[in-house]
């Protein structure tokens, strides 16, 4: 097995990490205080639960603009006006994740050796994070449930997502866990071997997981306190596929 202050899967930034530009400052809000007096949504247009969850995980999962968008102008009387989500700072997520990977993997390599890593080390950390990006994931189905002491109504969406299969695509490129920083060349190779393996990987891992919604008493609108859940279930998976393909 691949050593512990070499394993790739060690560095895969978590969202808490990422400070003001992480996902935590996508959220307009922690937690929207969805009232009555709201100015009311045409009903006949209303998202149910599970079609508000697509929404959130192709905005968040795959980075897709269209939809965040689309979860800014559903949830902007929510807001007071404002936007739910940091499109802004959704775009520019990529590239942080990426570079704290980066950054992680080469203050584990000796320092003799950064320079000749530093390319191939950030390459992969960018194609892990393209990697991710490429996970599709669907809601489900959802219960919904009144709280006694809040007007708010609560909805819990299962969904699944397919994610890349990491540990398949590393063994089928046969990539030698083994290897260690210090072994200079045949570590960058690694590297490179592993970063090919994540553009090929195919989508068919397949895992589920749930997201709670809150929406006005009229359930008119519905938002989440916590999007990222999807994003987390995804690279979870794929950390894990690492483990195991190493």
């Amino acid at each position: 097995m691949i050593q512990a202050e070499s394993r790739i899967s060690r560095f895969i930034p978590k969202y808490r990490d990422c400070g003001r530009a992480g996902l935590a400052a996508l959220l307009g809000a922690a937690c929207l205080a969805l009232t009555p007096g709201a100015r009311a949504a045409n009903p006949d247009g209303a998202l149910t639960p599970e079609q508000t969850a697509n929404l959130y995980m192709k905005a968040l999962v795959n980075a897709d603009m269209v939809s965040a968008r689309a979860i800014n102008e559903r949830l902007r009387d929510a807001y007071a006006g404002k936007d739910a989500l940091d499109t802004g700072a959704l775009a520019a997520l990529d590239a942080r994740m990426a570079r704290m990977m980066g950054e992680r993997m080469l203050a584990a390599v000796p320092a003799s050796e950064r320079a000749g890593l530093k390319g191939p080390v950030q390459d992969m950390a960018e194609r892990f994070v393209a990697a991710s990006r490429r996970s599709r994931c669907q809601a489900l189905s959802s219960q919904i449930r009144e709280q006694a002491t809040n007007p708010r109504v609560v909805a819990t969406v299962r969904y699944t997502c397919m994610v890349p299969d990491l540990r398949a695509a590393l063994h089928a490129a046969g990539v030698n866990g083994d290897t260690k920083p210090s072994d200079g060349r045949q570590y960058a190779d690694m590297v490179r071997r592993s970063a090919q393996a994540f553009d090929a990987a195919p989508v068919s891992h397949r895992v589920e997981g749930s997201l709670e919604l809150f929406g006005d008493p009229s359930r008119r609108y519905w938002a989440s306190a916590e999007p990222d859940a999807p994003v987390k279930t995804v690279l979870g998976a794929m950390s894990a596929e690492l483990k195991q393909g190493y």
